[in-house]
C-alpha cells in the first residue's frame, strides 16, 4: 500500500515561492543614480527631460503602490524610448510590477526581465535573472506543466550562478532549479540541485533550507532511495521542527518506517502528525485529511505488526470521526478485516453488515464474502447461503464477485440437504467468469460436487473440460482423481484403472496423493478383474507407503484380491500383514476376521477358530469382566494412561453386561477426556452422563466437571451456568474450592477481576486445606492487580513466595513483585525479588528473564559488580537465547561503568565477534533495540580502547561502527571520538575533519564540544586567528544566549580560550596599536565569559585576566 502520498507530494507554489517574490520584488526604483548620468548625457536636452519625466512618473507610481499605473507607465516608456539608456532598468521594474500585481502575470514578468537581460552591462542583471527564473517556474508549474519553461528555469539560474558566483540568490537558484527538475519528472537531477543548495556555506541561514530538505526527501522517495529520504526528513525535523512542513514530513516518515518494517515507529510518527495537526488549531479540510490519512496508515502499520485488534480500533475511529474522508470506506472494511484476523469474529461481522448496507456495491460484495466465510466457519450454512444469495440478487461487482459465488456454492455443498445444488452454483461461477483466478477452482469443485451427489456422468464431463482448459493447473491431479472415481462409479473400472495409472506415472514418489491413488488403482483393477495387475501394483508400491494405516489398507486390499482370485493361502498372508501393519487401526479387527475367513477357505479351520476366540477373549460379554475393566480403568486413569481408561470404559458401555457401572464408566470417560485436554469430547460425554443418569449421585460431579470442560472451551456462559448450579447444591470442601476456582478463572477471562478476587478469597477462608492453594493465591494476586489494587496484589504474591517457596509459582510471584519495585525505581528491592525468582524457578524462561532483570536492577542501582555477576550467569546458562547478546553486552557495560576498561574491552570484543560472525548491519538487524545494542557495543568498545590509549584499536571500532550502522544515532559521538583519537595520534588534519563532521552537522552540546576541540587544535598549532574563529562559532552559534546549559558550558570555555588566544596575539604584536587592539579583543572575550556565563567556573579566572589586561 505504500506509494507517493497523493495529498502531500506536490510542493506548494504559494508557500515555497513567497520568500523569493518578496525579497527580490522589493527592489523598487528610487530615481536616477549617479551611474545613469553618463548615459543621459547622450540624449538631447529635450529628449532627456521628456523621457526622464516619463521614467520618474512610472517609478513614482510603483513606489507609491499604484502598480497598474506603473505597469502602463513602464510599458509606455519602453514603447516611446526603446533604445533609451534606462530602458533595461525600466524593463526590469516592469517585470517587478507584473509580479506585484494582485493577480501576478508571471509570463509577462518573465518577458520583461528577458528584455532587460538583453543589456549585458546594466547593474540589475543579478536581480533580473533571479526574478526571471522564479517567474518562469511559477508560470511553468501552474496547472499543466510547461516543460519548455521549466528547462528555461534551469538555464536562467545556471546563468545567474555563472555571472554572479557569489550571488545572494544562490540558494534560490539551486532550490528552484531542483523544483523545476522535479516538475520535469527528473527527481534524480532535482536531488543534485537540492544537494548543491544544502552544501552552500550559508545554507543553514537560508529561508529555503527547510523547503529544500523536504523537497529533497520527496525526490529521493521518487527514486526509491528511502534511507536517504528518511535522513533528509530527519534533518528537517531536527532543524525545522516548527516548520509548516513538519506534519507532512511525519506522515512521510511514517510511510518510510512501514517500508522499513519498523511498524512501532511508523505508528508513533503518524501519531505525532495527528497530535501536531490537532495542536495547530487549524480546522480545515487539509487538516482533517492529514489526520484521516495518518490514522489510516497507523492502522495499516498495526496490521503489518500483527496487532489486528489495535488496527481495528484505529479503522473504526477513522470511519467514525472522518466519515467524509476518502479513506473512510476502506477503513470501515479494513476495520472488519482486522477484527476478523484478531479473532473477534462477531464484532467483525457487525461491521461487515454495516458495509453491506451501504451504497458501495464493490465494498458490499466483499463484505458479503467475509460474512459468508464467517457463517461457514461457524457452521451456519443457512446464514451463509442467505447472505450470498441476497447480495448476488441485489448486484455484485469488484474483485470478490467470484469469491462470493464460490462461498454460496461451498455452503450449499456442506449441507446434505442442498449439496446437489452446489454443483450448479460452482459451475455457474465458472461459466460467468472463466478467466478469473478462481475459475479453475470453481470448475474443479463443480466436478467434485457432482461426484458427491452421484451425478457421475456430469462430473466426468466437467472433469474432462477442466483438463482441456487448465492442463497446467495445480489441481490437475485432483481433477484426474475425480474423473477416475466417476469412471469407477459409472462402471468403467478398466478406464478408471487407466486414469489412475496415468496419475501414478505422472507423479513423483513424494506426492502426498500417491498412496490413495495406489489403493484406488488397485481397487479399480480388482473391479475390472485384472487381479494380477492389482497384486503386482500393490507389491511394487507397498514399500513406498509410510503410514501404518496405508500399509494396512494395501494389504487388506491384496488379501481381498487374492480371495477373489481363488488364492486363499496368499490372502491369509496379506491379512496377517494388514493386522500387523496397524494392529490398533480402524480395520485391524476386520483384518483378523478376514484372516479367519481366508484360513477357512484354505482349509485351516482350527487356526481360524483360535483367531476368533482371541477376538472373543479380548471383548467378552460378562459382568465380572466389566468390573475388572472398570478397575483397570481406574488404575489407568490414576496412572495418567487416559487413553486406556477411555477404551476400557467404552468397552463396558458397549458390552452392556453391568448397567450399574454405566454411569461410572460414562463419567470416567468424560473425566479422562478432561485430563487429556479433549474438552469438546468431554463435554459431550458428560452431556450423555447427565441425560441418561440425571438422578445418579455422580450427576452433581458431572455438572462440576462439565463446567470445567466448558470453561476450557471458552464457553463461559454455559460453564458459569453449570458451576453456579453446582454451588446452589451447597457443596463443601475441595469440590467447593474447585467450583469457586473455575468461576474465578471465568471472571478473569471476562475481565471481571473484582468478582474473581471475591471468589478466590472465599476459597482462602472456607477451604483452607485446598490442595491447589498456591494457584489460588497466585490467581488472587493477578485479580487484585487487574482490579487496580496493586498493594493487595503485592501482598498476595509476597505471601505466595513465603508460604509456598518450593512451588513453581513462587518464582513467578517473586518476579512480579520485582517488576513492581523495578517500575517504581526501587532497584534494591527489585534486585532482591529477581534474585529469589532466579534461584527458585525451574522454568528456563523465567530463570533467564529473572537474571536479566536482576542484572538491570543492580545496574540501575549503581552496583555494577553485582550487575556483571547476574549478566554473566545469564550469558553462561543461556548462550543460545535471544537475550544472550544483550547479557554479554551488559557484562561489558558493567565493567565499563566501573572503569575497568581492560576487562570491558575484552567483553566488548566477544560481542564484536558475534556481530562479525553474523555480519550484523543496519540492513540485517531491523529491530531498533537490537541494532542500538550492537551500535553501543562498537562505540563503548572503542571508548574502552581509547581509555587505555590504544588509539589505533579505538579507531578500528569506530570505523566498523560507521561501516555497519551508517545511520546510527551514535554517529555524532562516533565522529567526535574518532576526531579525539586522531588528535591523540597527532593527526590533526583528520582530527579536524571528524570534529567538523559533528560541529557542521549537529546543534548539540557534543557538536559545540567538537567545535571547541577544533579551536583547541588550532590553538595548539598557534593558528590563533583560526582558533578564535572556531571559538566564536561556539560562543555565538548553537542558539547563542538561548543555548541549553550543556552547550553554554562550551560557550564559556570557548570565550575564555578566545581570550587566551588574543593575549598571545597581543604578545606577538609588532606595534603598540596592534598590542592595544589585541588586548581590547582579549578583554572583550573575558567580559563575555563574565557577563554571559557568570556562574561558570572560568568566570573567576576571566575576571583575573581582565584585571591583568587593564590599560
Amino acid at each position: 500500500m505504500f506509494g507517493k502520498l497523493c495529498s502531500f507530494n506536490q510542493h506548494s507554489l504559494r508557500v515555497l515561492g513567497l520568500s523569493i517574490v518578496v525579497a527580490i520584488a522589493a527592489t523598487a526604483p528610487t530615481g536616477i543614480v549617479a551611474q545613469d548620468t553618463a548615459k543621459l548625457d547622450q540624449l538631447s536636452e529635450e529628449a532627456s527631460e521628456a523621457s526622464m519625466a516619463a521614467y520618474a512618473d512610472a517609478a513614482n507610481f510603483q513606489t507609491g503602490g499604484a502598480i497598474e499605473l506603473a505597469v502602463k507607465g513602464w510599458n509606455d516608456f519602453l514603447d516611446q524610448y526603446p533604445d533609451h539608456p534606462m530602458a533595461s532598468k525600466a524593463a526590469h521594474y516592469l517585470g517587478v510590477c507584473y509580479m506585484q500585481q494582485e493577480a501576478p502575470d508571471y509570463d509577462k514578468a518573465a518577458e520583461a526581465f528577458a528584455k532587460a537581460l538583453k543589456d549585458k552591462t546594466y547593474d540589475l542583471r543579478e536581480e533580473s535573472l533571479a526574478n526571471q527564473g522564479w517567474c518562469l517556474y511559477a508560470s511553468g508549474s501552474d496547472g499543466n506543466v510547461d516543460s519548455e519553461k521549466l528547462e528555461q528555469v534551469i538555464q536562467v539560474y545556471a546563468s545567474l550562478r555563472k555571472e554572479s558566483p557569489k550571488s545572494r540568490f544562490l540558494d534560490r537558484s539551486y532550490f528552484y532549479s531542483g523544483e523545476a527538475a522535479y516538475k520535469l519528472g527528473d527527481p534524480k537531477r532535482a536531488v543534485k540541485f537540492y544537494d548543491d543548495m544544502l552544501s552552500l556555506a550559508n545554507s543553514k541561514e537560508s529561508s529555503l533550507r527547510c523547503d529544500a530538505l523536504y523537497a529533497r526527501g520527496v525526490a529521493l522517495e521518487e527514486i526509491d532511495q528511502f534511507d536517504q529520504a528518511f535522513a533528509s526528513y530527519q534533518q528537517l525535523m531536527d532543524a525545522c521542527a516548527d516548520n509548516s512542513l513538519a506534519i507532512d514530513v511525519r506522515l512521510r516518515l511514517g510511510d518510510i518506517y512501514i517500508l522499513r518494517k519498523e511498524f512501532d515507529k511508523a505508528v508513533e510518527s503518524f501519531q505525532n502528525a495527528i497530535d501536531e495537526t490537532e495542536a495547530s488549531a487549524t480546522e480545515d479540510a487539509a487538516s482533517d485529511e492529514n489526520i484521516a490519512y495518518a490514522i489510516f496508515r497507523q492502522a495499516y502499520a498495526l496490521v503489518q505488526d500483527n496487532k489486528p485488534a489495535l488496527a481495528a480500533e484505529k479503522y473504526a475511529k477513522l470511519a467514525a470521526d472522518y466519515p467524509d474522508s476518502p479513506y473512510a470506506a476502506s477503513a470501515t472494511l479494513a476495520s472488519a478485516q482486522s477484527l476478523y484476523r484478531s479473532g473477534d469474529i462477531d464484532k467483525a461481522a457487525e461491521i461487515f453488515r454495516v458495509v453491506l448496507g451501504q451504497k458501495n456495491v464493490a465494498a458490499a460484495t466483499e463484505s458479503a464474502h467475509w460474512l459468508a466465510r464467517i457463517a461457514i466457519g461457524k457452521g451456519d450454512l443457512k446464514a451463509a447461503v442467505e447472505i450470498a444469495t441476497e447480495r448476488i440478487d441485489e448486484g455484485v461487482e469488484g474483485e470478490f464477485v467470484t469469491d462470493l459465488k464460490l462461498d454460496l456454492a461451498e455452503a450449499l455443498s456442506m449441507d446434505p440437504a442442498t449439496v446437489d445444488q452446489s454443483m450448479e452454483q460452482f459451475e455457474n461461477a465458472y461459466r460467468e467468469s472463466p478467466d478469473d483466478d478462481l475459475a479453475a477452482r470453481a470448475l474443479y469443485n463443480a466436478a467434485f460436487s457432482g461426484l458427491q451427489v452421484g451425478k457421475t456422468k456430469r462430473s466426468l464431463e466437467l472433469a474432462n473440460e477442466f483438463l482441456a482448459k487448465f492442463p497446467n493447473d495445480v489441481l490437475v491431479s485432483d481433477v484426474k482423481f475425480v474423473a477416475a472415481e466417476s469412471l469407477l462409479a459409472t462402471g468403467d473400472a478398466e478406464k478408471a484403472a487407466s486414469v489412475y495409472q496415468e496419475l501414478l506415472s505422472d507423479s513423483k514418489p513424494s506426492n502426498p496423493g500417491r498412496p490413495v491413488w495406489v489403493l484406488r488403482a488397485a481397487a479399480a483393477m480388482t473391479a475390472s478383474r485384472d487381479f494380477d495387475a492389482a497384486v503386482e501394483l500393490i507389491d511394487r508400491e507397498l514399500p513406498s507407503l509410510t503410514e501404518p494405516n496405508q500399509k494396512a489398507e494395501a494389504n487388506l486390499l491384496a488379501g481381498q484380491t487374492h480371495m477373489m482370485n481363488s488364492n486363499p493361502e496368499k490372502a491369509v498372508t496379506a491379512f496377517v500383514a494388514a493386522h500387523n501393519a496397524n494392529p490398533g487401526g480402524p480395520r485391524a479387527g476386520e483384518a483378523k476376521l478376514l484372516q479367519g475367513q481366508a484360513l477357512v477357505a484354505s482349509g485351516d479351520q482350527d487356526q481360524a477358530e483360535k483367531i476368533w476366540k482371541a477376538i472373543i477373549a479380548q471383548s467378552p460379554k460378562s459382568r465380572m469382566a466389566d468390573q475388572a475393566r472398570f478397575k483397570l480403568a481406574e488404575l489407568a486413569s490414576a496412572g495418567g494412561d487416559h487413553d486406556q481408561a477411555i477404551t476400557l470404559h467404552q468397552q463396558i458401555l458397549s458390552s452392556d453386561q453391568d448397567p450399574g457401572l454405566h454411569p461410572y464408566a460414562q463419567y470416567g470417560i468424560g473425566f479422562a477426556q478432561i485430563q487429556k485436554g479433549q474438552y469438546a469430547d468431554a463435554a459431550k460425554s458428560l452431556d450423555r452422563m447427565m441425560d441418561q443418569f440425571s438422578n445418579h449421585p455422580l450427576a452433581r460431579d458431572s455438572e462440576l466437571s462439565r463446567g470445567i470442560a466448558r470453561r476450557n472451551l471458552k464457553q463461559y456462559d454455559e460453564a458459569r451456568e453449570d458451576l453456579n448450579a453446582y454451588l446452589d447444591r451447597k457443596p463443601t470442601g475441595v469440590n467447593l474450592g474447585h467450583a469457586l476456582y473455575e468461576l474465578a478463572l471465568i471472571d478473569s477471562e471476562q475481565s471481571e477481576a473484582q468478582d474473581a478476587a471475591t471468589k478466590l478469597q472465599r476459597i482462602v477462608r472456607e477451604v483452607p486445606d485446598y490442595p491447589a492453594m498456591d494457584k489460588v493465591i497466585y490467581e488472587l494476586g493477578w485479580a487484585m492487580q487487574d482490579s487496580g489494587k496493586q498493594e493487595e496484589a503485592m501482598k498476595q504474591f509476597e505471601s505466595l513466595a513465603t508460604k509456598y517457596p518450593e512451588t513453581t509459582l513462587a518464582s513467578e510471584a517473586a518476579y512480579f513483585v520485582g517488576q513492581q519495585h523495578y517500575r517504581s525505581k526501587d532497584w534494591g528491592k527489585a534486585a532482591e525479588q529477581f534474585a529469589i525468582s532466579a534461584n527458585k524457578t525451574t522454568d528456563p524462561d523465567v530463570k533467564e528473564k529473572s537474571l536479566y532483570r536482576l542484572g538491570w536492577a543492580h545496574f540501575k542501582n549503581g552496583d555494577f559488580e553485582q550487575a556483571e555477576k547476574a549478566f554473566s550467569e545469564q550469558a553462561q546458562l543461556f548462550p543460545e537465547s535471544g537475550l544472550a547478546f544483550d547479557a554479554s553486552m551488559m557484562v561489558a557495560e558493567s565493567r565499563f561503568k566501573r572503569g575497568d576498561y581492560a576487562k570491558s574491552l575484552e567483553a566488548y570484543a566477544k560481542c564484536r565477534q558475534v556481530i562479525q560472525s553474523n555480519n550484523d548491519t543496519a540492513k540485517s538487524v531491523r529491530n531498533a533495540a537490537e541494532r542500538q545494542a550492537r551500535e553501543l557495543v562498537m562505540l563503548h568498545g572503542g571508548q574502552s580502547a581509547a581509555q587505555l590509549s590504544q588509539w589505533d584499536q579505538a579507531l578500528s571500532w569506530y570505523d566498523e561502527l560507521r561501516q555497519r550502522f551508517p545511520a546510527s544515532d551514535y554517529l555524532p559521538q562516533v565522529f567526535y571520538e574518532t576526531g579525539f583519537a586522531y588528535q591523540q595520534k597527532n593527526d590533526r588534519e583528520k582530527a579536524l575533519k571528524f570534529f567538523g563532521e559533528v560541529a557542521n552537522n549537529y546543534r548539540t552540546s557534543l557538536a559545540a564540544r567538537a567545535r571547541f576541540m577544533m579551536g583547541e587544535i588550532h590553538f595548539a598549532e598557534r593558528a590563533f586567528d583560526k582558533a578564535i574563529l572556531e571559538f566564536q562559532r561556539v560562543m555565538f552559534g548553537f542558539g547563542a544566549d538561548k543555548a541549553p546549559a550543556s552547550v553554554k558550558n562550551w560557550q564559556a570555555k570557548s570565550g575564555f580560550e578566545a581570550g587566551r588566544c588574543s593575549e598571545l596575539l597581543m604578545q606577538s604584536a609588532k606595534t603598540e596599536a596592534s598590542r592595544k587592539k589585541a588586548a581590547k579583543i582579549s578583554r572583550d572575550f573575558y567580559a563575555y565569559v563574565i557577563e554571559k556565563h557568570a556562574d561558570h567556573e572560568l568566570a573567576v579566572q576571566a575576571k583575573t585576566r581582565m584585571e591583568a589586561l587593564k590599560p
